[in-house]
């Protein structure tokens, strides 16, 4: 839940001319290097005063209008309580333009239903700076007098207001937490304020950067996890491959014997000479003197020779067949050579992540030391409850733990592809 910070001032005579061109935004050059001249259109007033008049002439003379002393007015006299009302950035980020003019329209009704309409003597409102807020002037006018010390003159009231303000606003439907009761702490001055702002903003900027990295660094190793499991799948298909590879071979070894055994018969075949048909009087020479075979061997021999021819021209293309698919058989066991010098490049991105690991580990320290040094710093200066919220706000992000996890998934994953 955000804190409701409502502050007041006390402005004197001296005070309204200051006062007065800063909340106008009389000049171009500002002091205040938190003010973004080019926002400087979107302030606005939540009364109806002059704006032709100044602090100053406008105060006098509502005074003067509504006292009844005719005595002058002391030179130190509390003119105007000015009241600072903000709250934390992200209370803002919740609200749109038209409910922050709201929210602040709340707040001026408050302090008009206690104090008198006819008594607020501005309500400017500021956007041109890091954090909105709302500068409410009030004449201390009660009964006819300026008392300042009537109105916000102890601590009591100036409590009463601490305590009414956060529940008038949560009951029109604003959920703000009452700064913390009996604060010790002093306020701190406007210029050490933003500097101290300034330094919760850059620490919460590293914070978000860390989460960034580690963010990459995640979806860096979910990436690189993907891909060794690609590269194991790929491993086991081919070892599966081989095996089935070398059961191909000794297929092809044994038809290639097969082979080589026709081979040898052919040749024997190729070898039986017209001496040995003669020999088993196969063939008779004719009274003419040529060389003559019966109907019946010859019918015999051409069909077996035709057999012959048919089978080997069936061998020479399964031999054709066997030979393309052994050079296939070659290039599939290169390709998995090959795969393994890309196991062998994947174990040297390992270890080039496990330095990387290395480095963020001493990232890592460097963040909790400078977490640690602002929390020694905030300590100093933010309200106990604020603190602890935003302590605890820090703790629930732990962008440390965060990255201890990260680095312990790309530790497992480098010790498991080793």
């Amino acid at each position: 839940m955000s804190y409701l910070a409502a502050r007041m001032i006390k402005l004197k005579s001296g005070q309204l001319s200051g006062i007065y061109n800063h909340n106008e935004r009389v000049f171009k050059n500002h002091s205040n290097k938190d003010i973004d001249p080019e926002k400087s259109h979107l302030n606005y007033e939540l009364t109806n005063r002059d704006h032709s008049q100044n602090y100053h002439k406008q105060i006098k003379e509502h005074i003067n209008e509504n006292r009844l002393s005719n005595r002058g007015i002391r030179k130190d006299a509390v003119l105007c309580n000015e009241w600072i009302i903000t709250s934390d950035k992200t209370f803002f980020e919740s609200l749109d333009d038209n409910q922050t003019r709201e929210f602040f329209e709340t707040a001026k009704d408050y302090f008009a239903e206690k104090y008198g309409e006819s008594n607020i003597a501005y309500a400017s409102v500021h956007l041109d700076e890091r954090t909105p807020h709302m500068h409410l002037g009030i004449v201390p006018m009660k009964d006819g007098k300026l008392s300042s010390k009537a109105l916000f003159g102890d601590k009591g009231k100036l409590r009463a207001i601490q305590d009414e303000l956060p529940e008038y606003l949560k009951t029109r439907g604003y959920d703000l937490q009452r700064g913390e009761v009996g604060s010790k702490k002093k306020h701190l001055e406007t210029a050490e304020f933003k500097e101290k702002q300034r330094l919760l903003e850059k620490t919460e900027k590293i914070i978000a950067d860390k989460n960034s990295n580690i963010e990459v660094a995640n979806k860096q190793l979910d990436e690189l996890q993907s891909h060794i499991e690609t590269k194991k799948q790929t491993l086991s298909e081919l070892e599966d491959k081989e095996w089935e590879t070398v059961g191909t071979l000794e297929q092809y070894e044994k038809e290639i014997q097969e082979l080589a055994e026709f081979r040898n018969q052919k040749q024997t075949f190729e070898k039986f000479q017209l001496h040995e048909l003669k020999k088993d009087n196969l063939v008779k020479r004719t009274i003419d003197g040529k060389l003559k075979l019966d109907k019946e061997t010859f019918d015999k021999l051409y069909h077996t020779t035709r057999q012959s021819m048919s089978e080997n021209i069936n061998l020479r293309r399964d031999l054709s067949v066997v030979k393309s698919e052994n050079n296939d058989l070659s290039r599939q066991l290169l390709q998995y050579r090959e795969t393994g010098s890309e196991n062998l490049k994947l174990t040297q991105e390992n270890k080039l992540l496990h330095d990387k690991v290395k480095k963020m580990e001493e990232q890592i320290k460097f963040l909790r030391k400078q977490t640690d040094i602002w929390k020694e710093k905030a300590k100093e200066f933010m309200p106990t409850a604020i603190y602890k919220e935003t302590v605890s706000l820090i703790s629930t992000i732990n962008p440390v733990g965060l990255a201890k996890t990260a680095i312990r998934q790309v530790k497992k994953m480098v010790d498991n592809n080793s």
